[in-house]
């Protein structure tokens, strides 16, 4: 993921460049998609991790900044959609895709407060304010934990 984020930093490299990296990314991610509801899905070292370092909803916020056709787009709403049911009862949202764990992380990288920047670019992206604020308690789900950055 470090090459479609050098892109994202750095605007002027034409957009015939990016094009390739972003199409491997989605391709790895339609290719990881097995065996799981989402359209795209994404390992780390073994594990379908969903939150935003390294898992699903960074990659997902990465390539909502960039342009792409139809099909990848229905991808990106499609895994947005799986992430969205992924959410715990209180707000939060699992770790990894078979969390054991239950509701204990509250961090950037793993939990609400991560997948709560990937929500607001879905929104600004997709127009998606009705769907977001319905799941506004994403960002107080920490059920009095407290939430780390």
């Amino acid at each position: 993921m470090r090459s479609l984020f050098d892109l994202l930093k750095v605007r002027n490299i034409p957009s015939i460049s990016q094009g390739p990296v972003v199409d491997a990314v989605m391709a790895a991610g339609r290719a990881g998609a097995t065996l799981t509801s989402s359209p795209l899905m994404y390992t780390w070292k073994g594990t379908r991790y969903l939150g935003a370092s390294h898992g699903l909803a960074g990659i997902l916020h990465i390539l909502m900044h960039f342009p792409l056709n139809k099909a990848d787009h229905d991808d990106v709403k499609g895994a947005l959609k799986y992430l969205l049911r992924t959410r715990y009862f209180r707000g939060n949202y699992p770790s990894n895709e078979h969390n054991t764990r239950g509701d204990r992380l509250v961090h950037w990288c793993h939990g609400a407060p991560g997948v709560a920047i990937t929500l607001c670019k879905a929104a600004e992206v997709y127009h998606y304010t009705n769907k977001i604020h319905s799941h506004r308690n994403f960002y107080s789900g920490s059920g009095g934990k407290k939430m780390m950055f």
